[in-house]
């Protein structure tokens, strides 16, 4: 049994290579506190107080001579520690050490609490995990005829187990039974200890927490912070402590190192929620921003983690942010961040709507330089959340995502990941204008696969938005949500009132009109009637756009399912009130340097040109171009990018670029409106060299036009 627990942690070689040599040296322990929600730690045991390397005892200095001493003439466990420790100043080899240690253990059998601790200690320096563990069960024997005197070699003996990554419940128990008798001292060392263990400890912590918030007062900054590190994992549930404690670091913060700094701006994030420790973090960005040059690459980092954006942070979070970009961006060398740490400072940026270029294209790089330690590693949210910020900068000259769908494209992989990760994952490749059929299909087999947990609207809406902006309409997926909707109406569970609700309605019934289904269910009448039924007010101008196409969409291609809505009134007006008008009216180019490029090149070939061009007084939308002058029919040009045109398939597998769900809905609702458009593809257009090109190109878009094949 203790083979197999020590082969989970990580000690089987221990085990094994002990067969031969029972004092195995165990490499010295630091203890370090996770403060990432991934893999990344911050190690601050030497500012708290940790295990430090072995310090030799005075008057003995490594290498000099000494007489071999006996181990059975020394008849005191005091006298067998002095010799042990002499015998470590001089680097003994284990054979020479395991006489000693063995009196020792012997001799432990008749010692007091006190000098099991000094041994203790002893075998912690000299690195000496085995006897150390062989020791403790003495000591525990004795706890249930010892009173709250003993708590102080009681909380020396856990101090050492802990450093020697060992575990007895005994000490700790015996710990909690007289956590009144503590004093500030002992009741940090006590909560130090049980976090260094974790979970394991969490039912001995919960009753101890409130003593030490009484004893705050009394503990110096020293003890305060090794308090906090061991509350940190449950620093939520714990923070009547910090906010016993809040004061002294707030005045105390000059005097703090800078893990002691990131330790305290991790739980101030943690408990941002409460004023006063929002306060308390502003206050850090503050001291951390004047510190940044002192600041390693991982520090940099964890400042990093610690500064997501939240409504609840000052201005001084996104100075600090910004500090560390502009200091990252000046470093050559960037190697040493963990994966995961890469991941949470592309996060970061991506909260703050930051997108430093070149920094983003430096950590882009190391993604894929290190696809296989993201792929394997333990933490399943980290590939595709780095795939999700790429997404929210707008990053679509990034090579990672294109890693990611590789991936995707195996089901296995996919099937790590819960439902909402999938779904998030998938609109985050469509955020980026990625598509491919194999990895689509995957991902909504599995989503189908639990589609019983989807119960709202805000989740459902995100899922068919993602494969309507590519254009690719999964029937099943479709035909089940749409079932599910219905599903909603009948029992009347939607409420469109709810804040937020209606946007997600609205996105999700503009998926539907996508993919064709107002044209083929007379029962879409029930999504118009909730679509148009009392919507917000003041919304954002997408949702009213998307309202207008929706509504454009309906009237155009099907007037018999518009005929069947209760609120046909309301339908109409959706695209031809003077405030829609307006705002349609008002749209920006969505590729304003190709608009002028163009525009440069029909004066230069002479051809008459118009921009801006409204079909008619219905249209939800208008022409980029149109060259109705030049060709004496409604033809025209509509631009297209990054977000118009999507990438399918790997590169290396060269598949040309198609047009975006929005961009073919929008190209049909033109069409109905009488005209015939071509999407001039920004990219294709940049490759073109001189006028000649360029003019074969125009002309080659407008045929495609008129016959109707609407190809970018």
């Amino acid at each position: 049994m203790w083979r197999t627990v020590c082969r989970l942690r990580g000690y089987h070689s221990e085990i094994v290579a002990c067969r031969k040599f029972p004092l195995l040296r165990c490499q010295q322990p630091t203890f370090a506190v996770n403060v990432s929600r991934k893999t990344s730690t911050l190690e601050v045991a030497s500012a708290v107080g940790g295990a430090g390397p072995p310090i030799p005892p005075v008057g003995f200095a490594a290498g000099a001579e000494q007489k071999t001493t006996d181990p059975q003439s020394l008849n005191t466990l005091s006298d067998v520690i002095t010799e042990l420790h002499k015998q470590g100043a001089c680097q003994a080899e284990q054979s020479e050490l395991q006489p000693f240690v063995e009196r020792a253990l012997y001799l432990a059998n008749n010692a007091d609490l006190d000098q099991i601790a000094d041994l203790a200690d002893c075998f912690v320096q000299l690195r000496l995990r085995i006897p150390l563990r062989d020791l403790v069960p003495t000591a525990t024997a004795r706890l249930s005829r010892q009173g709250p005197e003993a708590l102080s070699n009681v909380l020396r003996i856990a101090s050492a187990t802990g450093k020697g990554s060992l575990f007895f419940i005994e000490l700790f128990e015996f710990a909690k039974e007289h956590r009144m008798s503590m004093n500030a001292s002992d009741i940090s060392t006590f909560l130090y200890e049980c976090g260094r263990h974790g979970l394991r400890c969490k039912h001995l912590m919960d009753p101890c927490v409130e003593r030490a918030a009484e004893l705050a007062p009394q503990m110096s900054l020293l003890d305060i912070m090794r308090t906090s590190q061991g509350l940190l994992r449950f620093s939520r549930d714990w923070k009547a402590f910090f906010i016993a404690v809040r004061a002294r670091l707030m005045s105390g913060m000059g005097n703090l190192s800078a893990p002691q700094l990131l330790l305290t701006l991790r739980i101030s994030r943690d408990l941002r929620h409460i004023q006063d420790f929002a306060d308390l973090h502003a206050a850090l960005c503050t001291e951390l921003v004047m510190r940044a040059n002192e600041l390693s690459l991982n520090q940099g980092a964890q400042c990093l983690m610690c500064t997501t954006y939240s409504p609840k942070y000052r201005a001084q979070a996104q100075a600090l942010v910004r500090t560390i970009e502009k200091k990252w961006s000046c470093t050559e060398e960037l190697e040493p961040l963990r994966i995961s740490e890469v991941v949470d400072a592309l996060d970061t940026f991506a909260s703050w709507q930051m997108h430093p270029k070149s920094l983003v294209e430096r950590l882009d790089s190391m993604l894929v330089s290190r696809n296989v330690e993201l792929k394997y590693t333990g933490n399943v949210s980290l590939w595709w959340n780095a795939v999700a910020s790429l997404s929210k900068m707008s990053a679509f000259d990034s090579t990672y995502p294109f890693v990611a769908l590789e991936w995707s494209r195996d089901k296995a992989f996919l099937q790590r990941m819960s439902t909402y990760n999938l779904c998030q994952f998938v609109h985050a490749l469509s955020r980026l204008r990625i598509c491919d059929e194999v990895a689509y299909d995957h991902i909504a087999n599995l989503v189908i696969a639990e589609f019983h947990i989807i119960k709202q609207i805000d989740d459902l809406a995100p899922l068919l938005f993602s494969y309507a902006s590519v254009g690719y309409y999964h029937k099943e997926l479709f035909n089940q949500s749409y079932d599910k909707m219905v599903e909603w109406f009948d029992q009347e569970t939607l409420d469109v009132s709810a804040k937020g609700k209606w946007a997600f309605l609205v996105q999700a019934v503009w998926s539907f009109t996508a993919a064709g289904y107002h044209k083929q269910y007379d029962s879409f009448a029930a999504f118009l009637d909730y679509v148009f039924f009392s919507p917000e007010t003041n919304t954002r101008a997408s949702n009213i756009r998307r309202q207008a196409s929706l509504a454009d969409a309906v009237l155009e291609d099907a007037p018999e399912i518009a005929a069947q809505c209760q609120y046909p009134e309301e339908l109409e007006q959706a695209r031809s009130s003077p405030k829609v008008r307006k705002l349609i009216a008002s749209s920006s180019p969505c590729q304003p340097l190709l608009l002028q490029d163009l525009r440069s090149t029909l004066q230069e070939l002479g051809w008459p040109y118009e921009v801006f061009t409204m079909p008619n007084e219905r249209a939800s939308l208008y022409v980029d171009i149109s060259l109705k002058p030049k060709f004496g029919q409604p033809v025209g040009l509509l631009l297209a990018g990054n977000h118009e045109l999507v990438r399918v398939g790997l590169p290396k597998e060269g598949q040309s670029r198609r047009a975006s769900g929005g961009s073919e809905l929008s190209q049909r609702l033109l069409s109905r409106h009488g005209w015939h458009t071509a999407l001039v593809d920004s990219s294709a257009w940049d490759a073109l060299t001189n006028i000649e090109q360029k003019q074969a190109y125009l002309e080659a878009a407008v045929q495609s036009a008129l016959a109707g094949t609407q190809k970018p």
